[in-house]
C-alpha cells in the first residue's frame, strides 16, 4: 500500500491484508522492511494499514482504513 525509506534507506513496505476465502483478512496487515534479496517483518498483526509516514530512527505512524485512527509503532 505504501512505502517509506527507512533509517538504512531501505524500503519499509506497508502490506494491507492477506487475502483470504472472504477476502481481506482484518489484523493480518504488517510492516516490512526489505533488505535485498529478503523481507523482514517489523510489526504485524495490523488492522487494514494504508499509509506510513516515518516519524524517528525507529518510530513509524501508521493509518488503519477500518480503524480510520492513525497509529505510532516503534520497533
Amino acid at each position: 500500500m505504501d512505502i517509506v525509506l527507512g533509517p538504512d534507506q531501505r524500503p519499509v513496505v506497508v502490506e494491507f491484508a492477506r487475502f483470504g476465502q472472504q477476502g481481506f483478512t482484518p489484523f493480518t496487515g504488517r510492516i516490512l522492511r526489505a533488505t535485498g534479496e529478503k523481507s523482514t517483518v517489523l510489526i504485524e498483526g495490523l488492522n487494514l494499514p494504508t499509509s506510513i509516514a516515518k516519524g524517528g530512527l525507529h518510530t513509524y505512524y501508521v493509518s488503519s482504513l477500518a480503524e480510520g485512527k492513525v497509529q505510532r509503532l516503534s520497533y
